[in-house]
């Protein structure tokens, strides 16, 4: 239960100077801390003078025990803060900080060394203290930044998410040019898996970009050009989900020449094809198709099965939006035995292109005003979009991009056609 302002006042004056320095480095801790913690962050000797001092401050209820952990009241904490010298709370933090970020390292070592779940537990139990030996690390230049980022990153990915990570990553890969290499090009991998989780995560572009434009400005300062294409590639895809086609546009573009540059024909189809994902996105079918056509030269060059049958899918929907439905029933074909090959999410591909072909045919139907001749494609698009929304959890994010946008559009098709001529019941309105 918290105590009365003047309580705490009264408990605080009776402590000597020792036993209010060590309650100022005690309170710096956040979520608890152990007595090893306490041995390094009041900078004492062993367990055994631990121990005596946090029985001391038990003994003035200014610290609690609960199993083998300890903490500091937050009412306590506060008034500690606010009654310590700054240099006091600023050693306190640079120690803390220096303590964690040794402690990161073993942590994170023996994570990815044995992949058990116990240093991840231990991670998990120390994620406020990490958080806020990051932020001292960050603010009072302390080194063990970077180190802490990988922990906490760790637990981001495979525990739970850690709030505000993308703008502490901004901070700390602002500064990657300060670091040694290596370092600095984990702390960039890092950043590009942590914005791909916010992507997945649905964070706002408005979040994820700033640390994607830092990142990618330190991977180019490091010459790094695997990660700047990688970097480039993820601001192309957060753009274009923030529907702000023109950067994601430059971003691909940009990918693309940097992939070129590798000689990395792979990732340069891949780039030139989410350029004619763009171009689709703005009705622009001709440009899409092209660079859908320029995209599979690259990819069959290089014997790419999964990306080529993606691609051809890609180029069968833009024919189709085209009108060209004769044009996109061949690629539909190319498509369907690609996955009977066995390439993998072939099916989901050919769905997703037989669907959009028999959606461009049965637009053509009605905008020709003939809705009878609609009705044939109109029980297909129906099925597809049924069967498109069942594949969602199969599917990469361009390929749920092209499922929600033919969902959408497929059944926009199925209302017109509803309405331009009341379908029998047994057609739809029993499907329904």
């Amino acid at each position: 239960m918290a105590m009365t302002a003047s309580i705490l006042e009264a408990s605080w004056r009776s402590l000597d100077g020792g036993e209010r320095d060590a309650l100022v480095r005690c309170a710096v801790f956040r979520g608890g801390f152990s007595e090893d913690a306490v041995v390094a962050v009041l900078a004492l000797d062993d367990l055994a003078e631990a121990r005596a001092v946090l029985d001391a401050l038990a003994a003035e209820s200014l610290v609690v025990r609960s199993t083998q952990r300890w903490d500091v009241p937050t009412d306590v904490r506060a008034l500690a803060h606010a009654l310590a010298p700054s240099s006091t709370l600023a050693t306190a933090r640079r120690l803390h900080a220096s303590w964690f970020a040794t402690q990161a390292v073993g942590w994170l070592g023996r994570w990815e060394r044995d992949r058990s779940h116990e240093p991840l537990d231990e991670l998990a139990d120390e994620q406020e203290n990490l958080i806020a030996a990051l932020d001292f690390a960050a603010n009072d230049d302390v080194p063990g930044a970077a180190q802490l980022i990988f922990a906490i990153d760790a637990l981001d990915a495979n525990r739970n998410a850690v709030p505000h990570l993308l703008e502490r990553l901004e901070r700390v890969v602002a500064s990657a040019a300060e670091l040694s290499p290596p370092v600095a090009e984990r702390l960039l991998v890092v950043a590009e898996s942590a914005l791909s989780r916010g992507a997945s995560r649905s964070k706002p572009s408005a979040e994820l970009l700033p640390l994607a434009h830092v990142a990618l400005v330190a991977a180019r300062t490091l010459g790094v050009e695997r990660l700047e294409l990688a970097l480039l590639a993820r601001v192309g895809w957060i753009s274009l989900d923030a529907g702000e086609l023109d950067r994601a546009d430059r971003a691909f573009e940009a990918a693309a020449r940097v992939a070129a540059r590798l000689d990395d024909a792979i990732a340069e189809g891949q780039n030139v094809a989410a350029r004619g994902i763009v171009r689709h996105a703005r009705a622009e079918h001709d440009a899409a198709c092209a660079l859908y056509r320029t995209a599979l030269d690259l990819l069959s060059a290089e014997d790419a099965g999964p990306r080529n049958v993606h691609v051809v899918a890609l180029l069968s929907a833009a024919e189709a939006a085209r009108g060209r439905v004769d044009h996109a029933r061949r690629h539909l074909d190319t498509t369907l035995a690609m996955a009977a090959a066995g390439a993998p999410q072939g099916d989901v591909h050919a769905s997703i292109a037989r669907a959009q072909l028999a959606l461009a045919a049965c637009r053509a139907a009605l905008s020709a005003g003939r809705p009878d001749r609609a009705r044939p494609w109109l029980e297909d698009v129906e099925a597809h979009v049924e069967s498109t929304a069942r594949d969602l959890h199969a599917m990469s994010r361009e390929e749920v991009r092209t499922a929600l946008a033919f969902v959408r559009d497929g059944m926009q098709a199925i209302a017109s056609a509803t309405l331009a001529a009341p379908a029998p019941a047994n057609v739809l309105t029993d499907r329904r």
